[in-house]
């Protein structure tokens, strides 16, 4: 607190820890640690070249660590130092990263594997939480007739909400930005079911 005062460091409410399952023995005492510590998870099975791979491709077979670091190499055209091409390109392809990840969850739920199984990341759910308020500032302004925020799911994605400002309590509710503003710009209140 006395470092946020003096304009050093800054308040947070959230913190996490990213890693690969790869072949790590103390992989479950890692995450019931973190579980037990209020430390959020963001785990690719088998690494984080599954994350990358999924930038440009589907992937739901199981995947060896070596298997996916060679092809994220051919995809990226560079190892782990991220060229600024490699870092544009997954930019570009981070909704399809994104949606893609949400599937192998879907995929491992539907079929009763364990959640983080491999092949998955969760890598999205840190990326959208960190793009979130720049997202949510930017509709508010856009759209100043409305309240708009996001509630983080643990399985599913984010849910945009917006509720009219002029006391009628019409809501919105949507599963992306675009489709949020969809629904702005239609004027009529779509809640998920």
């Amino acid at each position: 607190m006395r470092d946020e005062r003096r304009g050093r460091g800054r308040a947070h409410n959230q913190i996490w820890c990213v890693f690969d399952r790869d072949e790590h023995p103390n992989f479950a005492r890692a995450v019931d640690l973190a579980n037990r510590h209020n430390v959020n998870v963001a785990i690719s099975n088998p690494c984080i070249e599954l994350w990358f791979i999924l930038h440009f491709e589907d992937r739901t077979a199981y995947l060896d660590r070596y298997e996916a670091q060679h092809r994220a190499e051919e995809l990226l055209g560079c190892s782990k130092v991220l060229t600024e091409s490699a870092l544009s390109a997954l930019a570009r392809g981070y909704e399809d990263a994104r949606r893609r990840a949400i599937n192998l969850d879907g995929k491992h739920a539907g079929d009763g594997s364990p959640p983080a199984s491999n092949p998955s990341s969760g890598l999205w759910r840190l990326i959208d939480l960190i793009r979130t308020p720049d997202a949510a500032a930017a509709l508010n302004a856009d759209w100043p007739g409305w309240k708009i925020w996001v509630v983080i799911r643990a399985v599913g994605g984010p849910v945009w909400c917006a509720r009219r400002r002029d006391g009628t309590g019409q809501t919105s509710e949507a599963n992306s930005v675009d489709e949020l503003v969809e629904h702005l710009k239609e004027g009529q209140p779509t809640n998920l079911e």
